[in-house]
């Protein structure tokens, strides 16, 4: 795939490029995806979407693109084509479940491949609801691999230093999230390299059924030491892994600094 047109983004009162699509996840069978007009290989998705990011929520403030539309053909199709009555100011994004990714600083390595250039630095926003819930800057300089304190990132298959990722939960955690979990979560967050919080959790979901106390408990044994069985699973785990993004941004910067 050719690179990819960035999609337009608004955070902090500045312009920045959005290497994410979160447009897609709108479309269902109950709300079906417009014949989009693509006219350049370097965008297949065919539009141009601006978002702003306003109160840690997640806006959809513009559509620039092309499409076939049964009553008139051939034209060009904005946000108003999409959502006929949205309010002035853009739609609150609440179908958005994903993490968005916002390249900043210079460009270190070009990809000729959808969004996969890499640069300085990258701002990961985690979204449930159309609500930011967990902000993260990742140091994409590449760490000298000698140092001890260098770690692989499963998640965005690199070589990091835990201390060059900054991290924080926002207040919309409490919102998403019953306030029994919210508290366990903010608890794990603040000490990751405290395994007493994670196995207190990882005993809370269990009681209530839930299969992510697995990948707590597994994370913990191969901090005592890693066999091929317990990487086997992990891996198993990662393929089945829960589409919370939230939950999984969250178990990534604990991994960081246990790995």
């Amino acid at each position: 795939m050719t690179a990819q047109m960035a999609e337009r983004l608004i955070y902090a009162g500045e312009r920045h490029a959005l290497f994410s699509n979160p447009l897609e996840s709108l479309f269902t069978d109950q709300f079906p995806r417009p014949e989009f007009i693509w006219e350049s290989s370097a965008n297949w998705r065919g539009y141009v979407g601006t978002w702003e990011i306003r109160e840690d929520r997640l806006y959809l403030s513009a559509l620039d693109g092309r499409a076939r539309l049964p009553d008139r053909g051939e034209g060009a199709f904005s946000l108003r084509d999409l959502f006929p009555h949205h309010p002035v100011g853009g739609v609150l994004a609440e179908w958005c479940e994903e993490t968005l990714r916002i390249p900043m600083g210079k460009q270190i390595h070009y990809i000729h491949m959808g969004y996969g250039s890499q640069y300085e630095r990258d701002c990961y926003l985690a979204i449930r609801k159309g609500r930011v819930v967990l902000k993260e800057i990742v140091n994409n300089t590449m760490p000298d691999r000698t140092d001890s304190s260098v770690t692989y990132d499963i998640f965005s298959s690199r070589f990091v230093v835990p201390n060059q990722v900054e991290c924080q939960l926002t207040p919309h955690l409490e919102e998403v999230y019953p306030t029994e979990e919210a508290a366990f979560l903010r608890a794990v967050f603040a000490v990751p390299n405290d395994p007493m919080p994670q196995l207190v959790y990882a005993d809370w979901l269990e009681e209530h059924g839930d299969p992510r106390a697995e990948w707590i408990r597994l994370e913990q044994l191969r901090r005592g030491q890693s066999t091929p069985e317990l990487e086997k699973r992990r891996q198993q785990l990662l393929r089945d892994r829960p589409r919370d993004w939230v939950w999984l941004q969250i178990m990534r910067y604990i991994t960081l600094y246990n790995s």
